[in-house]
């Protein structure tokens, strides 16, 4: 989008050791990660500006001693949005999560190996999870893809686990399903902050079924189908 604007767009990666080295040439600064230190950036812009996106872990943010350096915030959600607001005087700009619609679109073409009635795309990291908890795919008469790391340690979901895709194969995979099952977790679905695979799915003209009940309210006023993953859904 900003390249679309004329602006020259680079990204600073961890991994290579040298993410708080900022050109002088640059104008504006973008964190979507808390744990970026801003008190350690270099940089002989003096006008930089600095810009914050929470879009979970809300609490961590505003935590760090280095939030108060950011001159814009970006939040989710409106509850986000106050809570920063209350907890560190910051005013907050709303800026959910959206979709490139270049990459998500009606047009892309399905594929067979990843045909599925209904599929969900995250990862288990050893955290709570409600699709582990509600959704069981030996009772439903439905063809279920499940990608992500590490659904083989969840035993009834294992079967129907076919390993980790690229994000920019994801447009394919929501081309050759029905469904697209949306988990919010426990940093984002208390927050109504929605997961960009909402969107992605939408842009794809997929149906999504959500646990998000408050981010549903708040950013699609309440049209997104909610349950917990029975098999009228299906």
């Amino acid at each position: 989008v900003f390249e679309s604007f004329g602006w020259d767009v680079r990204f600073l990666s961890q991994d290579s050791g040298r993410w708080y080295f900022v050109d002088d040439d640059v104008d504006v600064l973008i964190s979507l990660l808390d744990r970026y230190d801003l008190s350690r950036v270099v940089c002989g812009n003096g006008l930089l500006v600095k810009v914050a996106w929470l879009r979970n872990w809300f609490e961590r943010w505003v935590g760090r001693p280095y939030f108060m350096m950011y001159d814009l915030v970006l939040c989710s959600s409106s509850l986000a949005c106050d809570f920063v607001s209350d907890a560190t005087g910051k005013e907050c700009i709303l800026f959910p999560i959206a979709t490139d619609t270049g990459m998500f679109n009606e047009d892309v073409q399905s594929s067979n190996d990843f045909s599925c009635d209904y599929c969900f795309t995250g990862s288990y990291w050893d955290a709570k999870r409600e699709i582990i908890d509600y959704l069981n795919p030996n009772d439903l008469d439905y063809k279920f893809n499940l990608y992500g790391a590490n659904w083989e340690k969840i035993e009834k979901l294992a079967p129907y686990h076919k390993g980790f895709i690229n994000y920019n194969q994801v447009p394919e995979l929501y081309s050759s399903t029905k469904i697209v099952i949306d988990d919010a977790n426990h940093v984002t679905k208390q927050w109504a902050s929605v997961n960009s695979r909402v969107f992605d799915a939408l842009a794809m003209g997929r149906l999504v079924l959500t646990n998000g009940t408050l981010g549903n309210d708040e950013i699609f006023d309440g049209e997104i189908k909610e349950g917990c993953f029975r098999k009228s859904y299906i």
